[in-house]
């Protein structure tokens, strides 16, 4: 999508557009004794970049924010917008320049019956000029190109700002994926634990002679399953810190070690305090202020406007006066002196064929067609915040949910295995318990970190997510 794009009489363009790729700039992080340093390319340069051990989510961001290139392409083209700014307020300034001219002027001339040669310097001299020249007017058009180059300027920085808010949301949901993963882990090798303690117990029962042989299959089958799951988890640890190297913009082969969430007494996360209660309308006055790209479609509008009212001009009468003054201030060859000139001018297309009313019906078109973008992007907006405002509510709710089944499972977990050990309960009744347990836990795990992300893609939804970091 583009965010900007800007288009003037004087055929420049500003085209800013949410997806730009270039190189970018470096950040050096304090880290501890054990911190892993890694490269991120830059071009055909390497910068070096320093991962602290361990990684917290303020600096994932900060590397992001500072190595990916989208971000370092949006601060660029606030400079490329800023330079066309300045370049359209200076026709409000005279211009002046000095100059000096040398004239060396041989001519060769033959002639007589044996064809001599004469040869002479006709001219030999040069002379220093003192020039100014300003725009006097010029019908609005000066205007209208200084206008638009301020709303290439606020466009840019609205894209800068979208791209920081899109790589700080990227990392965010990366950075607690990679922990929901490794936490998964913990939950599979605790399965892992229980399941092994089943089998070691059935064949104690069966050595004893108060379990049948057969009992043990069972056992091992579910902890051969158990098995199966770690490494499937283990597996997704590793794919989602390759997508948390990716979403920072660094490349490197080590690992990355996260800090961890907060942890409770099972040495699974808790659940984070319950934001503020917010309304829906409350929550789109804020998206309304601080989007990035519902202000970059207001100043395309606005862009819009002005390139209709400059199509309406260009249609009408145009005049223009310009001052020239020159002063010959030394000359070998002539003479010196003031030259003053004031050039006005008048025109009116009495017959064009069409252009300049077919330029404005164009103009006009691209002005209905930016207000409609804009109505477009506020529906999306009021979507995005609405899904938003949903999700994070159900899943601060499935968390609580959550947290009271993973106690009950727990509970059965410990009087099926009490139950075992007493020779009264069943292999069957440990097995299930346990899976169940598993499940719980995974859900659990699952739903706490759903909390982190789905508040920071509500924080991203209303234009408020955190980038300075």
């Amino acid at each position: 999508m583009t965010i900007f794009s800007s288009s003037r009489s004087s055929d420049r363009t500003l085209s800013l557009t949410l997806l730009s790729v270039l190189g970018s700039a470096s950040l050096l992080l304090a880290a501890a004794s054990t911190a892993q340093a890694v490269t991120t390319p830059k071009g055909t340069a390497a910068v070096p970049v320093t991962i602290p051990n361990p990684l917290t989510l303020d600096q994932a961001v900060s590397i992001a924010l500072s190595h990916l290139p989208a971000v370092d392409s949006a601060r660029t083209q606030i400079d490329q917008a800023n330079g066309v700014k300045e370049e359209d307020q200076s026709q409000y300034f005279p211009k002046v320049t000095v100059g000096y001219q040398y004239l060396n002027d041989t001519q060769q001339s033959y002639g007589g019956r044996a064809f001599t040669t004469q040869t002479y310097s006709a001219q030999q001299g040069g002379g220093s000029t003192l020039s100014l020249s300003q725009l006097l007017f010029d019908n609005g058009s000066r205007e209208n190109n200084n206008k638009l180059g301020r709303q290439g300027v606020y466009a840019a920085k609205d894209q800068y700002q979208f791209e920081r808010q899109n790589a700080t949301l990227n990392v965010t949901v990366d950075y607690y994926n990679l922990l929901l993963d490794q936490d998964l882990i913990k939950v599979a090798q605790a399965q892992v634990d229980l399941f092994q303690q089943t089998v070691d117990l059935t064949n104690a029962q069966i050595q004893a002679g108060t379990a049948a042989a057969s009992s043990i299959y069972q056992a091992q089958a579910d902890l051969a399953n158990a098995r199966v799951t770690l490494l499937q988890d283990q597996n997704s640890v590793k794919t989602a810190t390759a997508a948390l190297k990716n979403v920072m913009g660094v490349e490197t082969d080590a690992p990355i070690t996260l800090a961890e969430a907060p942890q409770g007494a099972d040495s699974l996360p808790v659940i984070p305090a319950a934001p503020p209660d917010e309304t829906l309308d409350s929550l789109l006055a804020i998206a309304d202020e601080k989007r990035p790209d519902l202000d970059a479609e207001e100043h395309l509008v606005e862009e819009q406007e002005v390139n209709l009212k400059q199509a309406r001009d260009n249609a009408g009468i145009t005049i223009s006066t310009t001052y020239t003054g020159t002063l010959q201030a030394t000359n070998d060859l002539g003479s010196k002196g003031l030259n003053s000139e004031v050039l006005a001018t008048a025109t009116y297309p009495i017959f064009d064929g069409g252009f300049n009313q077919g330029a404005v019906r164009v103009a006009k078109a691209q002005r209905d067609a930016a207000r409609d973008e804009y109505k477009t992007v506020r529906q999306e907006v009021r979507q995005q915040v609405e899904q938003a405002l949903y999700n994070q509510t159900e899943a601060f709710g499935a968390a609580s949910l959550a947290e009271a089944a993973v106690k009950a499972a727990q509970v059965n977990v410990d009087a099926a295995i009490a139950e075992r050990k007493e020779g009264v309960g069943t292999t069957l009744d440990v097995t299930t318990a346990v899976a169940t347990l598993a499940q719980a836990q995974n859900q659990y795990v699952t739903a706490v970190y759903n909390t982190y992300s789905t508040q920071a893609i509500l924080d991203e939804a209303v234009g408020r997510i955190n980038t300075n970091r």
